[in-house]
């Protein structure tokens, strides 16, 4: 109920009278509701979520703190604007990342003569940058068991395996251990595929004296988990050695400079500016790292144009690569809360020259 309250304190400064939820993240964020669909509306005065008649007594039951209104018999727009009515807002926010036109459209369509639509952004995801002591549990929970799956996938890699079979692997093993699912869809590559950075598992097997890469994450609770390792599948030549070197230098010196005060994109720099200097600078396209949480990316990180200002308790990844076509790929990531010092790596996996 705090997340509403801070919410409605703050309606005014976005300028609205009320705020109407509909990305599900937001609405599992301040409400607990973990079903499928729902929307949440916020006012200065009280809090509803609306459901059908599928979510009823789950919505009940997880979300006591709110009025739980049934909208079956009747558009959820039409609903909201009842409920609405009841503060007579002049202004009411709607979630302009996440709302589609045809919904805009259906929402002004009840609303006209009552209220204005206006578009907001940021207002709950604000929020969710910075988790608290129970939101952090509950990813340290996912990591272990992605930490625990790493120790086990790596007596499942060898020659003749494939990208699909490991996938499975790596997926079921996160079921077996207690996760809810996976966090997105695990990326499995070998050779060549390598160099793509969210490549998709193939049947093609693989192969000694390549690179392995897995990049996978558990959901538990609602919360994820998000790891990379790239492995060595027999003994590594000399550019295999330097790439991987490159990109392990580059995110260790990235997460050793991570601090609260410090700048996403100033973090972002440290690995990259290593990268270029070893002459890879054009084959790492993609930003450092994004924020985790309740989705995978949830919400700014590193990169080099982020103004995010880090902060304790934000949980963000940190994954440079080197990606070469034709040739393969090199990413490493872990998960690091921000501390009032400094910084804490969550995952707790071998990156060291992983030699099979």
């Amino acid at each position: 109920m705090n997340r509403i309250r801070t919410i409605a304190r703050n309606l005014a400064a976005n300028n609205v009278d009320a705020l109407i939820i509909t990305n599900m993240s937001n609405v599992f964020y301040v409400s607990g509701f973990t079903g499928s669909a729902a929307m949440v509306v916020i006012t200065e005065r009280d809090a509803s979520i609306l459901v059908d008649s599928r979510y009823t007594l789950q919505a009940k039951r997880q979300c006591e703190d709110l009025d739980v209104v049934e909208f079956s018999a009747m558009s959820v727009f039409e609903a909201a604007t009842k409920i609405l009515e009841r503060s007579d807002p002049k202004r009411v926010g709607v979630e302009a990342d996440y709302m589609t036109m045809s919904d805009y459209g259906k929402l002004v369509k009840f609303a006209e003569g009552k209220y204005q639509i206006c578009s907001t952004s940021g207002i709950v995801e604000r929020l969710r940058c910075v988790k608290d002591a129970k939101e952090i549990e509950a990813v340290r929970a996912a990591i272990r068991i992605s930490d625990t799956v790493f120790r086990a996938m790596r007596y499942e890699i060898k020659p003749g395996v494939t990208e699909k079979h490991m996938a499975a692997f790596i997926d079921n093993a996160m079921r077996e251990l207690g996760a809810d699912g996976t966090a997105f869809s695990t990326i499995s590559a070998s050779g060549p595929n390598t160099a793509l950075p969210h490549a998709y598992p193939t049947d093609r097997p693989i192969q000694a004296g390549e690179f392995y890469l897995a990049d996978y994450g558990a959901r538990l609770n609602m919360y994820n988990s998000d790891i990379t390792r790239t492995f060595f599948v027999g003994e590594p030549n000399a550019k295999q050695y330097e790439i991987y070197d490159t990109v392990l230098t580059a995110q260790k010196a990235a997460i050793k400079a991570i601090r609260p005060g410090k700048t996403g994109a100033e973090i972002d720099k440290v690995a990259r500016d290593i990268i270029a200097y070893a002459g890879f600078g054009d084959c790492f396209g993609h930003s450092l790292g994004h924020s985790l949480g309740i989705d995978t990316h949830d919400g700014a990180g590193f990169s080099p144009k982020s103004s995010l200002v880090l902060k304790p308790g934000m949980v963000i990844t940190v994954e440079p690569g080197i990606y070469i076509e034709g040739f393969g790929g090199v990413r490493i990531e872990d998960d690091i809360l921000v501390t009032e010092n400094g910084c804490e790596v969550l995952t707790d996996c071998d990156k060291e020259r992983i030699i099979l």
